[in-house]
């Protein structure tokens, strides 16, 4: 029904089809008008697969592009940092505009590289060099212009023509164009300096489409599948034909303009110069039209212009200097018109009608000066004109027409959409087809403040109560911007990844007076599920706005209009202020400004902000804030280089700041490369060795009032404290969140632009247009201070890259050998050791503290008392001498690795204060006199001698003077002396020696290794610059330096000294930040070491920095700076390692003697490493062998002798493994092995672990022959393989050390060269490496393989004991005295039969040894008379009662036969049971002994005991008993003589231990068989068996009783009995007893009363304890005196009933009496 519902109706809708399709149409628009048009990227998209190519088709030319290679090419090129110059080429358009837009953009100025097509992709530009078409691509970085990107496909095509043609040979020659270009030493110096190439997105690309024929040609670019609009580029022809029209007119308005400059002179010039103006301002709007008509249709323009090419291609337009200069003049004439005629209009405006006149006057004066100036240039000879025609064939090939276009590198290869926001502009987005997971929709528009009477949507209370937070409410317009799912626009979407936004603003809708670079955009972040506003992001920063001047203002009136603008804040007033700066701007129509988000909200655009800063001191710091160098003080005055102004009452009311005489800081000056004195940029800048000049930053802090010079009374004081966070200060100056660090930006944002004597200005506030702020200055008569006075000049280290050993000359060593353990198995060992191939160059630079603290104990720490030699360690045992003795041994031990050629160097370091006098003369004024960097105390190397290399060490000079301390910059400045030749002119005052040896490492012809070695944390440095002078100004400047000493009470006094270059800084005592970064400065700056190791000796607490020489770290933790938020994640910044890049490092600890020694252990086999890593065995085991059962695989590391194949200490048997403690040192957590089948394998963890040459891997599994071999050997099999070289110990020792053996050849000596069965099918030694060319290695290199001779020198015996019932082994306990006394009763003798069948005793021995403690029935071995026997744990088989012990006799000669013989006492043993008072009997019965001799081919002798139980008969009676049960002896005769009918039935008792005793009943014939043993009484028992009870299968033999006989006979007393009676009707339940054989009691026998038919006793009693039973029943019946015997129940019914009758009859006469 529905489906005909649907029919029907889709029948009925083709009626008026065209008219419902409208109507449908109509209905989408206004839906998609719903949300606001969304207008697509100017970008088609295509999904073909895209490559970089250009493909040529005669005229037309297809650009395809990936977005990614032009951003990585854009990078390259900017990395590369060579900038475009100004452009050489000259061009010529109808669209003067666009000339002029175009050699601007070229102009020199901007930041635009070049991006070759063939750094884009390989062979891109060769495509274009073979036709007469080009493609030129640029990038400029910072793109400010992006409002006025060139959009102007529609536009004219640019003639080009280079100054060398022949066009410029006919033209007056201009001024030559400059290009930037480097010199090769400025090339080098950019090179190492940092650059940020990372790409923002907002960088402007540029293409430059070229035209070289005389036919027109169109291009169509394509980035990522994204088709852009074509450029058609005009011929040249039709260029110069255009040209040549325009140049005859130019030569018609050049007369005009030379008569209009006659007429100027006139009294009414100025009445004609406005006519003129107006005249021009009408014929500047008409070529406007004309050229927006021409350019209507491009299609039409071009094809017009090609016809007219066609018609005339011999008419050439040509380029001359009269055409040129006319057109220029021309141009200048309508600039100049057209900017009076602006500029009149604003005046007109905005000013009075007398402002207006003099604006006009000054606008009508420059457009004369300019008339003239362009008149000059023209040309009146109509013979140049011609001369350019002559010349058009010579100028033809050398012109080309171009046309260009450009894009923000956001929008390359992007999607796009776009919203118009009306009255106000647009905004468009640019995002990757990933950034959304559907189809998306942007929506934006403007929010208005709540007070204004706009209509539209208002700001919500949180976003009014948030942007007047931070300042950004007043001044800024509002725009919510973000993106809505297609199919429901109530579902806002954000992107899964950054997408860029260009925000287009329309002029009209800001202030008249706002500039581009004065605009803002602050991001209001929110929560993604709360949608709570967390956070404001700037995500566009103000840019630079120039100084606030105005023309015809003074500088009095400009203070007066800032400092009103200061204290109003208002946005009118600002506006006021900036008019007359920005009015000379050239407007344009729109403001665009780009950025980056994750998200959308909320977007704030400001566009005013004003305030203000203050601070003098100078703190020199590194990223952390830490000092690297000294604060200076510059003596000077707040007040110098301004001027103040009195009011008419005397009072100072205001001040000019018009000449500084010192300039402190200028940032444009310190940021230039190669700036070789930094006192250039100011009397403050300073260069640190190893550093890089970062920012400069004010730091606010709390007012001194103690300084004497601020001379402040009480009350003052109190005002300043009220006011100090309100002290006009410039929003962002200090040290504050915009200074820390970002995670955003990666780096520190742009701090002071200059600092001098009448204040400062930052960056930001240059930028912002805040002015200067101002040491002093006088507002309504008072003066006003900065709250501080302090700068941090923030440095940063710039290490470079080190010569890392990354590559090697690699070869291994792996043997694999087997020895012969003598007992049946083998160790099969793998070794593995790498090394050198060849031998290599190695410098080793020791750095040794020469400090008297050296001369201490080991466990002293460091105070302010001054050292004396009454404090040394008399015992030999001081940091010195253990120093000179550790690193002696290690130059020692190194000498005699001949993998290595060495040499050594020394550098002896201290620091050293002046004496008391001088420095109690510095306190009161003086100067600090000192040595320059005498703290160097040595410089000695190289040598290859330990005899020079002992006397060197020894005679280290120390450092001399009352304060020694340690200079860490002594150290490094030596080492580079060392190894580079740095600073030695300056080693003037140092002892130096043997400075001849220094070999280059840069081609890796040698490694260097530096150690350090120190007792103590810095605690001086060195002044490295010492005055400032300006020849120019004549100013100079001695630096006065911040300077303690630190008293022997431990206080700290201060003072200033003046200190020259070389002079030690510090106080000698306390730890020393200044030192510290200095000397990471320093030792950032060499690169020849390959490895920086320390090792900090004696008491930790006198070097806990040292770490932070080599390692990167956070900043002290007590400056002012820590007042800032703990939780705040970006609060602090790491300072980065200074050693070169790839440089190994690590800090040892020498806090005691034994720790000193480890550490130059383990720097030794750092230095050995042979960089080979991801070591691995593999060894998969043949089917020959097995690994022995139980045994363990064992790995261990040696150390290795000189010659390199034993251990140290092997052939002594002293060699001992590497402990694993001293493992973890050398980066071995463990070695990882594992079993899998027969496949055993070995890797280290970490895999990165490096074995050190000298030192050798030994893996070792314990293995024996296998089953399978020994078949072999049956079946002669067994010799099939031939062992490798070197697989036996001696073998290795004669191959390496020349006919020298290991030891004895029968365990050494049984593999190489001999025939036997191999140990495995294959193995190797793996590892990794790089080698020589850079290229990664991984060889696994195979072992040599071993073989086992299979000879069998085992002799397995089983001995078999049976019959025992259990009783010898118990699992529990193991062997029971039963059993250890059948044992020992045991005796085996082995006989050895030599071939000519004599035999001799070989061995003797006891299965059960007396010697040996400990349980003998587990696995084990012992010795008898030097000889191994193994055996197995003993086994027990209940089910045969049979108990297995299993010997191996290890050790005999396989070429032998050999013979068991046992002997046993044939004794009885007893097993007493003391809980029955029993005993048990065993006796030796027989033993099956296999006593033929047998060979040692695995056969297994069996010898098999039998023992059986010694049985004792025991009697067992049985007596019967009838009583009366109403007592008496007297029975019925019956009971008397009758018999009574008893049953036996006898049990097999099974001991099971742990379990309960099983019984098992006698059959039929047992029973019967043991009636017969009964001799003379078998007649009392019937002589067939009965079932009880019946149908049991339980039998009994039957026998009768009479009351008081009794019966008895003998059972085994292994067995178990029990008895049972018939019923018989008159008596009661049986009494039964049982006799207790050990305690002789009788216990009571419960009846077990099952069936009708029988008693039964109440359980089975063993014989052994049970052996006497009596029944006693008790009969019913009656006997009577007459011998007539009746039930006594009717006697007693009747005597009751006569009793009772009697009664009643008396009773009954009574009352009868009575009556």
């Amino acid at each position: 029904m529905k489906n005909y519902r649907r029919n029907n109706y889709i029948g009925k809708m083709k009626k008026g089809f065209k008219q419902k399709l409208s109507l449908l149409m109509i209905a989408c628009l206004l839906f998609t008008g719903y949300r606001g048009l969304t207008i697509s990227g100017r970008a088609d998209s295509s999904h073909t697969e895209q490559n970089n190519e250009i493909e040529v088709s005669g005229s037309q030319v297809k650009v395809q592009l990936l977005g990614a290679d032009l951003r990585r090419a854009a990078t390259e090129a900017i990395l590369k940092g060579e900038k475009v110059g100004k452009s050489n080429l000259r061009s010529y358009s109808k669209d003067q505009e666009l000339a002029t837009e175009f050699e601007e953009y070229f102009d020199g100025e901007k930041e635009i590289y070049n991006i070759p097509l063939n750094s884009i992709a390989e062979n891109l530009e060769e495509s274009l060099n073979a036709e007469e078409a080009g493609l030129q691509i640029y990038v400029e970085r910072d793109a400010k212009d992006l409002d006025r990107l060139v959009r102007k496909e529609s536009k004219e095509s640019l003639l080009l023509y280079s100054k060398e043609s022949a066009v410029a040979g006919l033209l007056p020659k201009k001024e030559e164009a400059t290009t930037v270009s480097l010199t090769e030493e400025e090339k080098a110096s950019d090179s190492n300096l940092e650059r940020n190439t990372e790409l923002t997105g907002s960088e402007l690309i540029t293409f430059v489409y070229e035209n070289k024929s005389t036919e027109r040609m169109t291009f169509q670019l394509s980035v990522d599948g994204n088709k852009y609009p074509k450029v058609t580029v005009a011929s040249k022809t039709s260029l110069f034909k255009q040209f040549l029209g325009d140049a005859k007119k130019a030569q018609a308005e050049a007369k005009n303009a030379k008569a209009t400059e006659a007429k100027a002179e006139s009294t009414e010039a100025q009445t004609v110069e406005a006519s003129k103006v107006e005249e021009s301002s009408a014929e500047a709007k008409q070529e406007v039209a004309e050229s927006k008509a021409t350019e209507a249709t491009k299609a039409t323009e071009e094809s017009k212009a090609s016809e007219e090419a066609r018609k005339d291609d011999s008419e050439v337009a040509i380029v001359s200097t009269a055409v040129e200069a006319v057109a220029e003049s021309t141009e200048a004439k309508a600039e100049v018109k057209r900017e009076a005629s602006e500029e009149a209009t604003e005046a007109k405006a905005e000013a009075t009608e007398a402002e207006v006149k003099e604006v006009a006057a000054k606008a009508e004066t420059a457009q004369a000066e300019k008339a003239t100036e362009a008149q000059k240039a023209v040309v009146e000879d109509n013979s140049l004109l011609k001369d350019i025609t002559e010349h058009s064939e010579e100028i033809l090939p050398g012109l080309q027409s171009i046309r260009f276009t450009q894009y923000s590198l956001n929008e390359l290869g992007r999607k796009s959409q776009n919203v118009e926001i009306e009255g106000f502009g647009n905004v468009q987005v640019f995002y990757d087809e990933a950034a959304f997971d559907g189809d998306v929709v942007l929506e934006a528009k403007r929010l208005f403040k709540p007070e204004e009477e706009a209509e539209g949507e208002k700001l919500s209370k949180e976003q009014v109560k948030v942007l007047k937070e931070y300042s950004i409410y007043d001044g800024a317009a509002s725009l919510d911007i973000r993106f809505v799912d297609k199919k429901d626009s109530a579902v806002e979407v954000e992107p899964k990844s950054p997408v860029s936004v260009r925000i287009s603003i329309d002029k009209k809708a800001l202030p008249a007076e706002v500039s581009p670079d004065a605009i803002s955009i602050h991001h209001l972040v929110e929560n993604d599920q709360t949608k709570d506003i967390e956070r404001v992001e700037t995500v566009v920063q103000s840019t630079e706005i120039s100084r606030l001047e105005s023309k015809g203002l003074s500088d009095d009136e400009i203070i007066d209009k800032v400092q009103e603008a200061t204290n109003k804040k208002t946005n009118d007033d600002l506006s006021t202020l900036k008019k007359e700066e920005i009015s000379s701007q050239k407007d344009g129509e729109t403001i665009t400004k780009e950025f980056t988000v994750n998200s959308f909200s909320l977007f704030q655009i400001t566009y005013t902000e004003i305030g203000w800063c203050l601070p003098i001191r100078f703190h020199y710091v590194d990223k952390n804030f830490n000092e690297i160098g000294p604060t200076v003080h510059v003596e000077d005055e707040y007040y110098s280089g301004i001027t103040y102004w009195p009011n008419k009452k005397g009072e100072y009311v205001n001040a000019t700041f018009d000449n500084p005489k010192h300039i402190y800081f200028k940032r444009d000056i310190a940021k230039q490369k190669g700036l070789e004195d930094p006192k250039e940029a100011g009397q403050a800048m300073k260069f640190f060795k190893g550093y890089k000049f970062h920012e400069v930053y004010p730091f606010k802090a709390q007012l001194d009032f103690g300084d004497p010079k601020l001379k402040l009374t009480p009350e003052q004081q109190d005002h300043y404290l009220d006011h100090l966070d309100v002290n006009n200060a410039n929003p962002g100056d200090y040290f504050d969140l915009r200074y820390k660090y970002s995670p955003g930006l990666k780096e520190f944002k742009e701090g002071v632009d200059f600092i001098d004597d009448t204040g400062f200005q930052t960056v930001n506030a240059k930028n912002n247009g805040y002015g200067v702020t101002r040491w002093v200055w006088y507002k309504n008569g008072q003066v006003q201070r900065c709250g501080t006075r302090d700068f941090y000049f923030v440095y940063d280290i710039v290490p470079i890259t080190g010569f890392s050993r990354l590559k090697e000359d690699i070869e291994a060593r792996h043997e694999k050998y087997i020895t012969n353990n003598l007992d049946g198995t083998y160790d099969l060992t793998l070794t593995g050791q790498v090394k050198r191939k060849t031998k290599e160059k190695l410098d080793i630079v020791f750095l040794i503290d020469t400090s008297k603290n050296m001369n201490l104990p080991f466990d002293r720490k460091h105070g302010s008392e001054v050292i004396t030699e009454t404090d040394y360690d008399k015992n030999e045992s001081s940091r010195k001498v253990k120093v000179q003795h550790y690193a002696t041994q290690m130059v020692e031990r190194l000498l005699q690795n001949p993998s290595y050629d060495l040499q050594f160097g020394i550098v002896g370091f201290g620091g050293s204060k002046t004496g008391a006098a001088n420095i109690g003369k510095a306190l009161n004024g003086g100067n600090v006199t000192d040595k320059a960097f005498d703290d160097i105390t040595y410089v000695g190397g190289y040598t290859s001698s330990v005899e020079k290399f002992k006397t060197m060490i020894k005679d280290l000079p120390e450092s001399q003077g009352d304060r020694t301390g340690t200079n860490y910059s002594a150290a490094i400045m030596g080492m580079r002396a060392l190894i580079d030749g740095s600073f030695y002119t300056d080693l003037a005052n140092t002892k130096r020696e043997s400075l001849n040896g220094r070999r280059e490492v840069k081609n890796g012809d040698a490694r260097r290794i530096v150690i350090m070695l120190t007792d103590s944390d810095p605690v001086y440095s060195f002044i490295f610059n010492d005055e400032y002078e300006n020849k120019n100004e004549g100013v100079k400047i001695t630096n006065k330096y911040d300077e303690t000493e630190r008293q022997a009470d431990g206080k700290l006094k201060s003072f200033v000294a003046t200190l020259n270059k070389g002079d030690t800084y510090g106080n000698g005592v306390d730890f020393s930040r200044v030192a510290l970064n200095q000397a990471r400065g320093l030792l950032s700056m060499p690169n020849e070491y390959s490895a920086f190791y320390s090792i900090g000796v004696g008491n930790e607490e006198n070097w806990r920095h040292l770490k932070e020489l080599t390692e990167a770290h956070g900043p002290d933790q007590n400056k002012a700076w820590d007042k800032v938020d703990e939780n705040r994640p970006d609060k602090f910044i790491q300072a980065q390692s200074p050693l070169a890049k790839n440089v190994e490092s690590k800090v040892f600890n020498g806090s005691t003697p034994e720790k000193l020694e480890e550490s130059f252990n383990e720097i030794t086999n750092l230095i050995v490493s042979s960089k080979a890593t991801n070591i691995s065995i593999e060894d998969t085991l043949s089917e020959n062998v097995d690994l022995v059962e139980n045994s363990q695989l064992k790995v261990e590391v040696y150390r290795l002798s000189n010659n390199g194949v034993e251990a140290e200490g092997e052939r002594e048997g002293q060699a001992k493994p590497l402990s694993e403690e001293t493992l973890k040192k050398m980066g071995l957590n463990k070695f990882e092995t594992k079993v899998v089948g027969k496949k055993i394998t070995l890797t280290t963890n970490p895999t990165s672990f490096s074995l050190p040459a000298g030192y050798e891997i030994r893996l070792t599994a314990k293995i024996k022959p296998s089953l399978k071999a020994y078949q072999k050997l049956k079946e002669g099999n067994a010799a099939k393989d031939e062992g490798g070289d070197r697989t036996d110990l001696n073998d290795i020792y004669k191959t390496y050390l020349k006919d020298t053996k290991y030891a004895n050849d029968i365990k050494y000596n049984g593999s190489t060269h001999k025939w036997g069965l191999k140990t495995n099918d294959e193995a190797y030694f793996g590892f990794a490496y790089v080698d020589k060319n850079g290229n990664k290695q991984t060889p696994k290199l195979k072992y040599n393989v071993p073989i086992i001779k299979v000879k069998n020198t085992e002799l397995k015996l089983e001995k078999q004991i049976k019959g025992l019932e259990g009783k010898a082994y118990l699992n529990s306990v193991g062997y029971t005295p039963l059993g250890i006394s059948v044992l020992k009763d045991i005796t085996f003798k082995v006989y050895e039969i030599d071939k000519d069948k004599t035999e001799k005793p070989y061995l003797t021995f006891k299965p059960y040894q007396d010697t040996i403690s400990g349980e003998q029935s587990n696995a084990g071995e012992f010795q008898v008379d030097g000889k191994t026997i193994k055996r197995d744990k003993v086994k027990y088989d209940d089910s045969n009662d049979t108990l297995s012990l299993n010997f191996t006799i290890t050790g005999l000669d396989s070429d032998k036969e050999y013979r068991v013989v046992e002997t046993v006492n044939e004794t009885k043993y007893v097993l007493k049971d003391s809980s029955t008072k029993s005993e048990t009997e065993f006796k030796f019965t027989g033993k099956e002994n296999d006593n033929s001799v047998v060979k040692l081919d695995g056969t297994v002798v069996k010898v098999k005991n039998n023992y059986s139980r010694v049985i004792k008969k025991k009697k067992i009676s049985l007596e019967k008993e009838v009583k009366n049960k109403l007592g008496g002896s007297v029975l019925h005769p019956d009971d008397v003589n009758r018999d009574y009918d008893f049953y036996l039935r006898v049990y097999k008792r099974v001991e099971r231990p742990g379990w309960t005793d099983e019984y098992i009943p006698f059959n039929s014939d047992e029973l019967l068989t043991l009636r017969n043993s009964f001799g003379t009484l078998k007649g009392k028992f019937d002589d067939k068996t009965v079932e009880v009870p019946p149908n049991s299968r339980t039998y009994a033999l039957h026998f009768q009783l009479k009351n008081g006989e009794k019966i008895e006979f003998e059972l085994d007393d292994n067995l178990a009995y029990d008895f049972s009676e018939k019923k018989i009707t008159g008596f009661d339940k049986p009494e039964i007893g049982k006799r207790d054989k050990v305690t002789e009691k009788w216990d009571p026998c419960t009846i077990v009363d099952s069936t009708s038919e029988y008693w039964y006793t109440c359980d089975r009693m063993d014989v052994n304890k049970y052996s006497q039973v009596k029944y006693v029943n008790k009969s019913t019946k009656i006997p009577t005196p007459t011998g007539i015997v009746l039930e006594t129940a009717p006697y007693v019914l009747s005597i009751f009933g006569f009793v009772a009758m009697a009664g009643a009859y008396i009773a009954i006469n009574k009352k009868r009496r009575e009556a």
